[in-house]
């Protein structure tokens, strides 16, 4: 049985909630192969699918797209326009208020960021709130 759920919270508090999950034993019958049903403890196999919310001041989104680079620009256009792609994806930025990530720069500043065997996938943008003095609430 697979189980998919989103979470949100701080930093240290999801650590220790995947930490918890990923080292949690259940219990499962199974069949011995001579008929009879034996229990035994598994452990739960946590497979992390993240998204994420990164929030920044406005004028470095340009910056920030370059450095994080979703590979196939989703949230723009599809690598390859395709309704088992793009809807789902479309329909995940219309449920988070998103906003389509749009055409950025592909030359210019940069942060220096590991990405290792990392797949990024865009998905949108949204604007801060503003204060009184229209600067931006982080």
């Amino acid at each position: 049985m697979h189980l998919f759920f989103g979470v949100r919270g701080r930093k240290q508090d999801m650590d220790v909630f995947r930490e918890d999950l990923a080292n949690m034993w259940v219990p499962m019958k199974l069949n011995d192969g001579n008929g009879n049903i034996v229990e035994k403890a598994v452990k739960v196999l946590l497979q992390p699918i993240e998204l994420y919310s990164v929030v920044f001041p406005e004028e470095c989104l340009d910056t920030m797209l370059r450095t994080i680079h979703p590979e196939n620009r989703i949230g723009i256009e599809s690598a390859k326009p395709s309704p088992k792609r793009t809807i789902p994806l479309n329909m995940l930025r219309k449920f988070l208020k998103l906003k389509k990530i749009p055409e950025w720069e592909l030359e210019g500043k940069r942060f220096p960021l590991e990405r290792g065997n990392i797949f990024v996938t865009g998905i949108g943008i949204k604007e801060d709130y503003r204060n009184d003095l229209g600067n931006e609430c982080l």
